[in-house]
């Protein structure tokens, strides 16, 4: 089972990661190039967040970020679900969705298991600056065929006492992410997304 690597067990703080990676070459994931005469650049079109130097694209509107999430009983230390969570977008576009990825076979094929609009996402970071324990359903991923549905996923957040989010369908975790670094950039970069600071 994949890991997470051991030098990632405790992610930096949002402002430590901004100053140490601002000058960093973030970790290429799909990366297309630009043509013409000049040399070529490349950007990702996502980026994971537990890889170095990713800060440069936190704010970035045309890069997803996520998180791959960890077992809930992990055989290993730091053993991953092959649960994600991704933001994507920006300001009135910015959304989190909750997909099951599938590297196995050397080529990404995910499921999604449901989504968080721009104003679901908004609420979840009030319900985080709370403090306390809350649940979260997620929307489905395809509306036009059944409209304000729910997916049957839902986003549960321990509270700071537990500082955890977990991924449930039913009474089944799909992952969990609890390294607190980690959670943190998460949480720093969902607010980001949504437009900066959000009043409780």
């Amino acid at each position: 089972m994949k890991s997470r690597p051991s030098h990632l067990a405790a992610a930096a703080s949002p402002a430590t990661a901004l100053q140490t990676s601002a000058g960093a070459n973030a970790q290429l994931m799909n990366a297309p190039e630009h043509s013409g005469s000049f040399p070529a650049i490349k950007k990702p079109v996502e980026v994971d967040l537990a890889g170095p130097g990713t800060a440069v694209y936190w704010e970035d509107p045309c890069v997803d970020v996520f998180v791959r999430l960890e077992e809930l009983y992990p055989g290993d230390l730091g053993q991953l679900s092959g649960a994600v969570l991704r933001i994507g977008a920006f300001d009135e576009s910015a959304d989190l969705k909750a997909e099951i990825d599938d590297t196995a076979v050397g080529s990404r094929v995910p499921h999604s298991l449901g989504y968080l609009s721009p104003e679901d996402l908004k609420d979840f970071v009030r319900g985080v600056h709370r403090g306390g324990p809350f649940m979260m359903s997620m929307r489905e991923i395809y509306p036009r065929l059944t409209p304000d549905s729910f997916s049957g996923a839902e986003l549960i957040f321990c509270g700071w006492h537990q500082p955890e989010i977990r991924l449930c369908f039913g009474t089944h975790c799909l992952g969990v992410l609890r390294d607190r670094g980690l959670l943190e950039v998460f949480l720093h970069c969902a607010q980001n997304r949504c437009g900066g600071r959000i009043a409780a």
